[in-house]
């Protein structure tokens, strides 16, 4: 099941349609301040708007190939609004709290480079996540005790943001066994300041509660 656009669909009939609402982005900015959701079922994500605006079905398309440059997902043949992954696992936990952070992004935002580095926010010390046969390794380049302490609060971020598993030897690994760098790559920014993304993920909720009306979305 595609676009319904055209149908005017009740709340109550998308989700029989797409499945359970994943997430919520009350207000997108780039693009007349519509409201957009993430639903799933089964194994196939949707990305839909009750928006009746010209051109929104293009920037569902827009947002879609987003997924598939940022998160890794795959367009079903011949749709424009629903995606899935390869390894045959939703990662709900992690598309949930990204969603947000991908339909926020212009359509021209990429990665800057291939490695999966950035200089944390609460400390001098450069991250740096290594992939090793799937499993993921956090690395400072220090490692006196702050490093220490920090590196336990960045491996609870993916832990918390990702769903990612977190072993005896601070190897972080994603419930397929497989290769997710995209995944790792938008997660790693949030996942070094645990407290500010509390507080941010708390705004956006009050924010989404005061601009949308049944199941969250708006009719414009």
């Amino acid at each position: 099941m595609q676009s319904t656009n055209n149908l005017n669909p009740t709340p109550s009939q998308i989700t029989e349609y797409f499945g359970d609402c994943v997430s919520l982005f009350p207000i997108d900015k780039q693009f007349n301040d519509i409201s957009v959701g993430l639903y799933l079922k089964e194994s196939t994500y949707t990305i839909w708007s009750f928006s009746h605006l010209p051109e929104t079905s293009s920037r569902i398309l827009s947002i879609c190939e987003q997924f598939e440059k940022l998160l890794g997902l795959k367009l079903l043949e011949n749709s424009s609004n629903q995606l899935f992954f390869e390894c045959g696992s939703n990662h709900v936990q992690p598309l949930k709290f990204l969603f947000a952070q991908v339909v926020s992004k212009p359509s021209d935002y990429k990665f800057s480079d291939n490695q999966i580095q950035i200089k944390d926010s609460k400390s001098p010390f450069q991250i740096t996540v290594e992939n090793i046969n799937n499993a993921y390794r956090v690395n400072l380049n220090s490692d006196d005790t702050k490093a220490k302490i920090r590196l336990r609060m960045i491996n609870a971020g993916f832990v918390k943001y990702g769903g990612l598993h977190l072993d005896e030897n601070n190897s972080l690994s994603f419930s397929c066994g497989k290769n997710h760098d995209k995944l790792i790559k938008m997660l790693l920014p949030y996942s070094r300041n645990l407290t500010s993304i509390e507080a941010m993920l708390e705004a956006e909720s009050q924010r989404g509660q005061m601009t949308t009306s049944t199941l969250g979305f708006s009719q414009t």
